[in-house]
């Protein structure tokens, strides 16, 4: 089964760090893996096709 999280932030002083570590402690609670992170780390007034700011990572 594929367990995806989407991460985002939308401004440079903010990170995906804090997001993703408690999607991991409740994904190891819960026995869940692989995970596939979606990053959005752009400003919401940028249209979604037109964000460079996005990227995926696997964990697990």
């Amino acid at each position: 089964m594929a367990i995806y999280a989407y991460l985002r932030v939308s401004s440079d002083k903010q990170d995906v760090h804090n997001q993703r570590h408690g999607i991991l402690e409740y994904a190891n609670t819960h026995a869940l893996s692989p995970i596939q992170f979606i990053e959005d780390t752009v400003s919401g007034r940028e249209k979604w096709l037109e964000r460079g700011g996005h990227r995926c990572s696997r964990y697990g």
